[in-house]
Order: structure tokens, then C-alpha cells, then sequence
């Protein structure tokens, strides 16, 4: 096993060795004073039997002290001592050291198994995550692939009421209380598709139910249905605007309330000027209340915007047969008949030959 290096000493092992020293030093000093007392007294006693005697006598000659102080058999000890001791101490040393180093072993163990345990966890979660994120991924593109479909079932959906709604719009932009007393049977076809129309709007359902009430002699609830209609268009839809209030116009026609109806015209013209069709009618309005010369610029301006308008040339034919201008009329009433005959309108080719015929009677002498 490598030991770890211990870059401290210590400061126990430190103390010691200061020890061993001192007692090194100091230690056999002392034990060497006593040897040299000795040789001093041993000097002084054969020096005094020398002077007794006054014989001189051999001494012999002790060794010469070390010059330490100490002699071999106790620096032999000493030195012995001292490797025990210091042997000791590398011991102590080395225990102390392999201890720390086994701590050290340990720890490392417990890191690298903390740290494998972590990996592995770590290792595992991203499975589960990888797992997780590649079925949840497959879901993800199930739902989205569910998603489309549903979206494009959802589109097709949306343009077949788009459809649906555009149909409905096309039935009724023509529909109006003249249209509805002038062909009563595809006026009920018309509002019979309507109601049967899921996608049909709330004013489209509404136009339908005042058609219904007309046909069903509810004059007053009709005009006021279209009212109602009229207003709920307001400024989005000003076509429709005019065309309400062109059959509230025509509705109090029929009732023969000729102010009212001119005040529904009115409202028609404005928001539509271009319309033949609320010229003519209002310029037979005003016929009927005497107004002819008025009645004459609304029948002119019909004609002009639709040259082809057989009706405001039947009227205009009466009008100006009220105000003595025969020869005019009798071309007016020609003029209708043509344009009447050419289109199949049977209703007005029937009024125009009366009106032909009672032009004759007048003629007549």
C-alpha cells in the first residue's frame, strides 16, 4: 500500500527527540564527574604515601578520560537506548501514519462508492427519463397526429357550413316583400331551404320569418319584422338596411299608407341610390298622392338606371296619361309590353294591354 506523505511532523515525536538530546548532552557528564573525583583523591593518597615513604613508587597510568566525558559502555547504552527510542518513535510514526492512511483508504472507498452509487442513480434516471421522453414523445405525436385529422374533419366541417351559409345568402338576397307577392312559390321554396339550413344566420331566419308572415296576410307583423331587420343590419350591412326598408316601403304600399311608404323609399335610396327598383316604386307613391311631376323625376331616374325596366315604363306611361301627354304614354305603355313579353312577366303583360286598351277608349270620339 503507498503511504501517504505526512508533510508535518509531529509535535509530540518533535519533543522527544529535543529530549533525547538533552539527556545525551547533559546525562553522561555527570556520570563522568565521578570517575574524575576518584582519580583526584587516588592522586592525593599516592602523593601523600610518596611524601611518607619518601619512596617513589610507580603509578600506573590510568586511561585518559574520553573527551566527552563518557565512557564506552555507557555511550554503548546510551546509543542503545536512544535507537529504541527513536526506533520507537518511527514506529509510532509509522502506525500513526498507516492509521491515517487507512482513514484516508476509507474515505476514498466511501467517495468512489458514493460517487458510483450517484452515477448509477444518475445512470438509471436518464433511462427512465429516456424511456419516458421516447413513449411520452410517441403519445405526443399520436395526439398530434389525431390532432390534424380532427383539425382538417373540423375544416371541412367549417367550409360545408361556409357553404351552407353562402347558399342560404344567395336564396335570400333577392328576397324581399315585392319578390315574395310576385312569386309567392319560390318565395316559400326559399324559407322553407332557410329553416331547414343549420348554418343559416339569425338575420337570414329572420328575412324567412317575414316572408312566412306576409304570405300569411300578417301585414303589420311583416313591416315590423323588417324593421326589426333593418335596424340589426345598421352600418355592417347596408345593403340589407335598404332592402328592409324597401319592403316596409312595399308593404305600406299595399295598405295604401303612400307617406309611410315614400318615408320607407327614402331610407332605401339613401343607402342604396343606385336602385331602380325603390325609384320606380316610389315615383309610384307619389303618383297616387297627386304628385306627378315628382312622381315623373323618380320614374325617369328608374329608367335611366335600368333602361330595361318594364314596369317604371308602364308607369311612367300612366302618369303621363294623367297629365294629358297621350302620345308619350301610348310609348311607354308599347315600350313595357315589348320588354314584359320578352321577360314572360304574364302579370304585367295583362296590365299593360288594359292600360293600352283604356288609352284607346279615351282616344276614342
Amino acid at each position: 500500500m503507498n503511504r501517504i506523505p505526512y508533510s508535518h511532523r509531529p509535535v509530540p515525536l518533535t519533543l522527544a527527540t529535543l529530549v533525547v538530546l538533552l539527556v545525551t548532552l547533559v546525562v553522561p557528564k555527570h556520570l563522568a564527574a565521578q570517575p574524575a573525583q576518584s582519580s583526584t583523591a587516588d592522586t592525593t593518597i599516592s602523593s601523600e604515601i610518596s611524601s611518607s615513604d619518601s619512596e617513589p613508587q610507580r603509578v600506573q597510568a590510568e586511561p585518559a578520560p574520553d573527551k566527552s566525558g563518557i565512557d564506552s559502555a555507557t555511550d554503548v547504552e546510551i546509543q542503545r537506548r536512544f535507537n529504541e527510542f527513536h526506533h520507537g518513535l518511527l514506529d509510532a510514526r509509522r502506525e500513526f501514519l498507516d492509521k491515517r492512511a487507512k482513514d484516508v483508504d476509507w474515505w476514498l472507498i466511501a467517495i468512489v462508492v458514493f460517487l458510483t452509487l450517484i452515477a448509477v442513480f444518475l445512470t438509471f434516471f436518464a433511462v427512465v427519463v429516456a424511456i419516458v421522453g421516447y413513449f411520452g414523445f410517441q403519445r405526443f405525436r399520436d395526439i398530434e397526429a389525431k390532432a390534424e385529422e380532427h383539425a382538417g374533419e373540423a375544416e371541412r366541417f367549417v367550409d360545408q357550413i361556409k357553404a351552407k351559409r353562402d347558399e342560404a345568402e344567395s336564396l335570400l338576397k333577392d328576397i324581399n316583400a315585392e319578390t315574395v307577392h310576385n312569386d309567392p312559390d319560390k318565395a316559400s321554396e326559399v324559407m322553407e331551404t332557410v329553416q331547414q339550413n343549420p348554418a343559416a344566420s339569425l338575420t337570414d331566419r329572420a328575412v324567412a320569418d317575414a316572408t312566412l308572415l306576409q304570405q300569411q296576410g300578417k301585414r303589420e307583423e311583416a313591416i315590423e319584422k323588417w324593421r326589426s331587420i333593418a335596424n340589426i343590419a345598421g352600418a355592417a350591412d347596408p345593403q340589407l338596411q335598404a332592402r328592409a326598408w324597401f319592403s316596409v316601403g312595399y308593404l305600406h304600399g299595399e295598405e295604401d299608407n303612400w307617406e309611410a311608404a315614400i318615408d320607407a323609399y327614402d331610407k332605401a335610396i339613401e343607402l342604396s341610390s343606385d336602385s331602380a327598383n325603390s325609384y320606380n316604386n316610389r315615383g309610384n307613391a307619389k303618383r297616387n298622392l297627386g304628385r306627378h311631376e315628382d312622381a315623373l323625376v323618380d320614374l325617369d331616374e328608374a329608367i335611366r338606371l335600368n333602361s330595361n325596366h318594364a314596369e317604371a315604363y308602364n308607369n311612367r306611361g300612366v302618369t303621363k296619361k294623367t297629365l294629358g301627354r297621350l302620345d308619350e304614354a301610348r310609348e311607354d305603355y308599347q315600350k313595357a309590353l315589348t320588354l314584359a313579353q320578352k321577360s314572360g312577366n304574364d302579370a304585367l303583360i295583362a296590365i299593360v294591354k288594359r292600360n293600352l286598351s283604356r288609352l284607346d277608349n279615351d282616344k276614342a270620339p
